[in-house]
């Protein structure tokens, strides 16, 4: 159970503190929405404007994935700012500016500020709706504000933003035979090392807790994400505190990913020894490694040899890691 909460924490973390809070406007009928009116996300949409018109920004990640019918499974993209694109989770792409204008284009375009939160999801009969599925999103972070719309299978069908989404595909499409890719783990890391893969295709988190659920104080999670390093501190009050966040140098990016190649991840045991409870992802593109250490019966500090020493060396780095962001977050 521990293990899965975590898992959803990975999948939450990067969405804590950092959706907006503003009004919106009166609702109005736009382009993208399904059904009828939809309010329109005004703070998101001053943002693309502004971005527009100055054909700038200072943050920028835009996300889309749909179903592919042909294959059945989604085809997934993400844009970051910086001009650096992930293709299916499988490709590293070089994306000229002049496309992540585009990008934005099509956002204002299909009306995306306007359409709603999400589609579908319920059955036409009076029973509950199984086997729901999400078939489409498109997610976008623009200058601090954050606006997404989802697809759910069964009932009301968006077709502006299975049009938009399939748009945003199409660019990652086009670029994805240029890629970069990574072989495995290991090559993967020492390849953002040399600067072969953007840091930027580094995710990266560590749980740390007391190895007894009850208590609620002393743990933090730390996530390195699109070149972004944040940390949450375990709070009896709130369970987790809000994230701290900064961007981390590409540089101290590359030298962690050429320290954790040399410690030989994927080599490592999935179960090590520790007198905590630290539950570590690392990953590059769509290779990844998941370790667990705890105090596991029958494992000693010594059982593992090379192997704990290396995991206890990569520990120690995102610690350092942690308390830099800590550090660099709360100074004013």
């Amino acid at each position: 159970m521990r293990a899965l909460a975590w898992r959803m924490s990975l999948l939450l973390l990067p969405l804590l503190g950092v959706l907006p809070s503003c009004a919106l406007a009166p609702a109005r009928a736009r382009p993208g929405g399904a059904g009828g009116a939809a309010a329109p996300n005004a703070a998101f949409s001053r943002a693309l404007e502004t971005a527009l018109a100055r054909g700038a920004w200072q943050d920028l990640r835009i996300e889309a994935e749909c179903r592919d019918e042909e294959v059945l499974r989604l085809r997934s993209l993400l844009l970051l700012g910086g001009g650096v694109g992930i293709w299916n989770q499988e490709r590293q792409l070089a994306v000229p500016r002049e496309r992540l204008l585009a990008a934005l284009a099509l956002l204002h375009d299909a009306g995306f500020a306007a359409l709603r939160e999400s589609y579908g999801g319920k059955g036409t009969g009076r029973g509950p709706a199984w086997g729901v599925e999400m078939i489409c999103r498109v997610r976008a972070v623009l200058d601090g504000e954050v606006w997404q719309s989802v697809q759910l299978s069964q009932g009301e069908q968006s077709a502006g933003l299975k049009q938009l989404a399939q748009s945003l595909l199409a660019l990652g499409k086009e670029l994805a035979p240029a890629g970069v890719s990574a072989a495995s783990l290991d090559d993967g890391l020492a390849k953002i090392a040399r600067g072969e893969l953007a840091p930027e295709t580094l995710t990266l988190q560590l749980l740390r807790q007391d190895e007894d659920p009850a208590v609620l104080e002393g743990g933090w999670i730390l996530r390195i994400e699109g070149g972004w390093g944040q940390v949450s501190h375990q709070s009896a009050a709130t369970a987790w505190t809000t994230p701290r966040r900064i961007l981390l140098p590409r540089e101290e990016i590359a030298t962690l990913a050429g320290r954790l190649a040399a410690a030989q991840v994927e080599e490592l045991p999935a179960n090590l020894y520790s007198s905590w409870y630290q539950d570590v992802e690392i990953r590059v593109l769509n290779r990844r490694r998941s370790l667990l250490a705890r105090r596991f019966a029958g494992l000693t500090p010594e059982s593992l040899g090379a192997s704990q020493v290396r995991f206890n060396e990569i520990t120690a780095l995102l610690e350092a890691v942690q308390k830099r962001v800590d550090a660099a977050a709360a100074d004013p």
